[in-house]
């Protein structure tokens, strides 16, 4: 396969144009089917199903309002299709949105973007890189201000995260439900290891043309994935009646993997404190205001979520984070998330627990040498992953080789013991640092922050 290059993919593809939305709700399931045309003459019809409406309560909404959920969920859904050509134009006719509403929009594919940017070495921060014109008309709606259900809707990826959110909402008396977006196998085993028993579902479907492009020399990489997950999960929180969505993006989300031409770059923008507060402030003046979004894990680093997860031994055979393995719901043992969820729990877990959960002891494999440094800020470059931070991997290994003894360590221990924490007491104080600190900068309801407080400070 030859790439095709950027300039000769922008001169064939001069715009990309969101036409319209379809949506119909059949036996309980609705079903809404998005239209993007790359011009000049490739059309994309990738779909949405959220299963188990109930036909009665979705009469009673507003059409104006679930339209207009929907082609916000299109814009997001949109930029996988447009960053196949990079067209210098995208055109929104499905769907209104006012001229205050676009600055929200730039910046999403500003910094939601960066990483793709960056593995294909584009500087897609020129001002003139990409224009937004929107051709729909005003229409009169209302947004969202019914008063909501104190009811929590917790979306499920299968990792440690979620797990962790489970338990303190749990103990923080609030009600809740899992969401799942294409559920995966880790997903539905923490799901039933939980033992709530109400979820919801949302299932995405990729045009499968998409795939031919690339296949053909278009261009490929990442998307911000979980900008995507806040507006359906909120959209769904609006069709079911919950007043909350209860997300499991953390503190450390918020460093950047590497500086490119002068723009930070994070694989983990759209978890970020940054994203979260700008979605709520969109939230809150284009959608509902009857619907909160926030993350139950703000205040923490991955170092104190893994301390937290290792009490919980009944998910240790259901989790799994792995983004290569995620349809089977395994671990691969051989990537930049394998190796960072092994180093956060072999701070407070033996050796023989962490070769259960992984299948062996990623932590004696020479091999991954490589990712240990982009973890710990040996390279310039910190792993394109959901990935915590470098001090924060630094601190748990140095937590993991004291839990050992300092002696007869595995391969990458010995490795980080002698060129990454060789300094031990510093290494000690910023794990203790680490492991006691609360960031106060969240969107927490009262209970949820004071029941994490007291995890923290217990």
């Amino acid at each position: 396969m030859t790439k095709l290059s950027l300039e000769e993919l922008r001169e064939r593809h001069g715009k990309i144009v969101f036409s319209g939305l379809d949506s119909v709700l059949k036996d309980g399931v609705f079903e809404v089917r998005f239209h993007y045309r790359l011009e000049p003459d490739i059309e994309f019809n990738p779909t949405l199903r959220f299963p188990g409406v109930d036909g009665k309560r979705f009469r009673g909404l507003d059409p104006a309002l679930i339209r207009a959920w929907l082609v916000r969920i299109g814009m997001v859904e949109l930029l996988s299709y447009w960053k196949a050509a990079c067209p210098p134009e995208i055109v929104v006719g499905a769907g209104h949105l006012a001229p205050e509403e676009l600055p929200f929009w730039k910046k999403l594919l500003a910094n939601g973007m960066g990483e793709f940017f960056y593995t294909n070495g584009i500087d897609g921060w020129r001002e003139d890189f990409v224009r937004f014109t929107v051709e729909a008309k005003p229409e009169p709606r209302a947004i969202d201000a019914e008063p909501k259900a104190e009811r929590c809707l917790t979306p499920v990826g299968g990792g440690k995260d979620s797990v962790v959110t489970i338990e303190l909402l749990k103990e923080a008396c609030l009600d809740q439900s899992l969401f799942m977006l294409n559920g995966s196998a880790a997903a539905l085993r923490t799901a039933r290891v939980s033992g709530i028993a109400e979820t919801i579902d949302a299932e995405r479907r990729l045009d499968p043309k998409l795939i031919e492009l690339n296949d053909a020399g278009y261009l490929n990489g990442h998307t911000p994935f979980s900008a995507l997950l806040a507006f359906i999960s909120t959209f769904a929180a609006y069709l079911h009646g919950y007043r909350y969505v209860a997300l499991s993006n953390e503190w450390s989300a918020n460093e950047a993997n590497i500086i490119f031409r002068g723009h930070a770059v994070n694989h983990q923008y759209s978890k970020s404190y940054e994203f979260e507060k700008d979605f709520r402030g969109y939230l809150s003046t284009a959608l509902s205001t009857a619907v909160e979004y926030f993350s139950a894990l703000r205040p923490l680093h991955e170092l104190q979520i893994a301390r937290i997860f290792s009490g919980h031994e009944e998910y240790f055979p259901a989790f799994a984070s792995c983004n290569r393995m995620i349809r089977s719901g395994r671990w691969c043992g051989r990537c930049p998330k394998c190796l960072f969820a092994a180093i956060m729990l072999a701070a407070f877990l033996p050796t023989d627990r962490i070769r259960a959960i992984f299948g062996k002891d990623i932590l004696d494999d020479e091999s991954l040498l490589p990712i240990l440094k982009e973890l710990t800020g040996l390279s310039e470059l910190k792993s394109l992953d959901c990935v915590g931070t470098r001090d924060e991997s630094k601190a748990a290994l140095r937590l993991a080789i004291d839990r050992r003894g300092g002696a007869n360590l595995p391969a990458l221990l010995a490795y980080a013991a002698e060129n990454i924490v060789a300094d031990d007491a510093a290494a000690r104080t910023l794990a203790g640092r680490i492991l006691a600190g609360y960031e106060d900068a969240s969107f927490l309801p009262r209970t949820a922050d004071e029941t994490l407080k007291k995890e923290i400070h217990a």
